[in-house]
């Protein structure tokens, strides 16, 4: 275990330990609805396409008050027919269902049924504000006048109450969902990011229900805090991980030239950029006032923490591509050719110009679970002075714009506090549950799997977590092998299979060296490469053109040159020298015969 890894892992076990001993006392009764209460879900058949059956489900606005006022959420399924209960049912939730995915899964023998939770746009109540101007930012951050409009919507609207859209609320639907149409059925609950929280207050609140979970991408609501994931936590760990990839690729480290390392590398090229010393420096085009600072370091950070993660999580999903050019933009950054300055500004323009954001409609509903679920500690009071103090000691730090854009918000936003079977684990869950993470991902600063295990080291061989190399966040359709692989273990077995059984999809890993680039480079070779960088993190062509042939000719003709001094001055040297009478003998290779000539 790294230090760095250890470090976060003490703390997180204190924690696990005080909240095992929370749930001793507060331990919440589930929250059962009778059959009298509410109308059970029947499957329909008038779905959109691809789906076969779907079905709109009523349930309470606020579970164990039972009112009158109920709401509905929807669920659209791949199934053929629903009274074949034989077939092991996964219900979906994800940030963004991936509609692909869940028909890969289906092509498997398997029924998959995606879940459109409350407040989504599918629901009857869209959790969205009504009278402001600018709902979000380019970045998909809420605006603040949206946020007001959603607190003024909750107080004045008994309708419209923030509570009823809280995880908890979702996790009862959940339930209720699976006690009715997943009766006598093998179920799974499949999640992924932000969604990842349902599963959780499922065990928590209804740890009986017979059920396994997958998680993947997963975001831990008793660890993850928004405030120290956009202060810049695990951004570090985060790109270690994905230079270590590099690391691990002759063709990719011998290019950077780092025998060091190159994350080492990297470090020193930050280093040469705050002492300006780095020549590409000077000669890049890059406008500081798009992303904050105006020194050269702290907008080469800000580009690379935007290559490494989207800030906004999870609304949008970043862009593996640009992952994959880290290793050669600091290729480039360090040869620094006309070439390397071309590519490397229109690299800029394409980052900062945001392009492909496309906001998902239930951004709202996303960042009241950002708000309400996954704050750790009370917001700062100055949140400039919180972010200068976070960057003061992190290579790299989303910008400063988006701390900004989210603290405006949860400012205005309405409060839901937590209950206390919201920060509480279950003690005797019998759940199998499968954790799935990826390596190069910001969101789990101290290592996911870190993360799963001590939650959840009470539940014994009942939970396994795997963290996989090589896959950016959002990893759905590189990992359907292994999903696929599991359930079908766990549909045979009823527990999970070996790691060894997690196959990936390897066209869909990181690739440093082949991808795409002409939309981000502009131009088709991400390297261009010659040869390697010198390890000193020193330009080889000190930002006075591109000449990366012309130098090596000089090189070769200063050479060549100065050989043919020496071999013209020789010459003159030794006739000047004969012309004098000045014999040569030969040397003999006896010694005696040497003293007498």
């Amino acid at each position: 275990m790294s230090a760095s890894l250890f470090a976060c892992v003490r703390p997180l076990s204190l924690l696990a330990s005080a909240l095992l001993v929370c749930i001793l006392l507060n331990a919440p009764a589930p929250v059962l609805a009778g059959k009298d209460d509410l109308p059970a879900p029947v499957w329909d058949t008038a779905c959109k396409s691809p789906f076969k059956m779907c079905s709109n489900i009523e349930t309470y606005r606020y579970w164990g008050e039972k009112p009158q006022e109920r709401l509905h959420f929807a669920i659209d399924a791949l199934m053929n027919d629903p009274n074949n209960k034989g077939v092991l049912t996964v219900w979906l939730l994800m940030d963004d269902p991936d509609v692909e995915f869940a028909k890969e899964l289906a092509r498997s023998d398997l029924n998959v049924v995606v879940v459109y939770p409350r407040g989504t746009k599918q629901s009857t109540t869209y959790y969205t504000c009504a009278g402001a101007k600018t709902l979000h930012s380019d970045e998909c951050w809420i605006s603040k006048e949206c946020a007001e409009d959603l607190s003024a919507r909750s107080t004045e609207d008994s309708l419209f109450n923030a509570s009823h859209f809280s995880a908890d609320q979702v996790a009862h639907d959940l339930n209720w969902l699976i006690l009715t149409l997943g009766d006598g059925r093998q179920n799974v609950v499949l999640v992924q990011g932000l969604s990842s929280v349902f599963a959780l207050r499922l065990l928590q609140l209804h740890p009986q229900i017979p059920v396994g979970v997958i998680a993947m991408d997963y975001v831990h609501p008793l660890f993850f805090d928004t405030y120290g994931y956009l202060g810049g936590v695990g951004q570090d760990l985060a790109l270690q991980h994905l230079l270590a990839l590099c690391d691990d690729e002759v063709r990719c480290v011998g290019r950077l030239g780092a025998m060091e390392g190159s994350w080492t590398r990297l470090q020193t090229l930050m280093t040469l950029a705050k002492n300006n010393k780095l020549t590409c420096a000077k000669r890049l085009k890059w406008d500081g006032n798009k992303l904050w600072g105006s020194s050269f370091a702290e907008q080469l950070r800000s580009v690379l923490s935007l290559m490494l993660r989207y800030p906004a999580y999870p609304f949008l999903a970043s862009n593996t591509e640009l992952m994959s050019l880290i290793p050669s933009m600091l290729y480039r950054l360090q040869r620094c050719s006309d070439t390397d300055v071309k590519a490397l500004d229109t690299l800029y323009t394409y980052i900062t110009g945001m392009k492909g954001f496309t906001c998902p409609v239930d951004v709202y509903v996303q960042t009241h679970w950002l708000v309400n679920e996954f704050i750790q500690t009370p917001p700062p009071n100055k949140i400039a002075k919180y972010w200068s103090a976070e960057g003061s000691r992190r290579t790299l730090l989303p910008a400063e714009s988006n701390i900004n854009a989210f603290h405006t918000a949860a400012e205005k936003f309405p409060a839901v506090p937590r209950t206390a079977a919201s920060k509480v684990l279950p003690v005797n869950a019998t759940q199998r549950v499968l954790f799935i993470s990826a390596d190069v991902d910001p969101m789990s600063p101290c290592g996911a799997s870190a993360q799963a295990v001590l939650a959840f080291h009470q539940f014994d061989n009942s939970v396994k977590a795997l963290e996989l190399r090589g896959i950016a966040n959002q990893p759905a359709a590189v990992l359907t092998p292994c999903i696929v692989n599991n359930l079908r273990f766990y549909k045979a077995h009823a527990e999970w299979a070996e790691p060894d059984q997690c196959t990936l999809d390897a066209s869909k890993k990181l690739d440093f060296l082949n991808g795409p680039t002409k939309e981000y480079y502009g131009v088709s070779d991400a390297w261009d490469y010659d040869m390697p960088n010198s390890d000193d993190g020193s330009s080889r062509e000190n930002g006075n053109g591109d000449g990366i042939t012309a130098k090596h000719v000089f090189r070769t003709l200063l050479i060549l040159i100065v050989l043919a001094a020496l071999g013209t001055g020789a010459y003159y040297a030794y006739n000047y020298v004969k012309d004098r009478g000045i014999v040569f003998h030969r040397v003999s290779d006896n010694f005696y015969e040497n003293l007498h000539n």
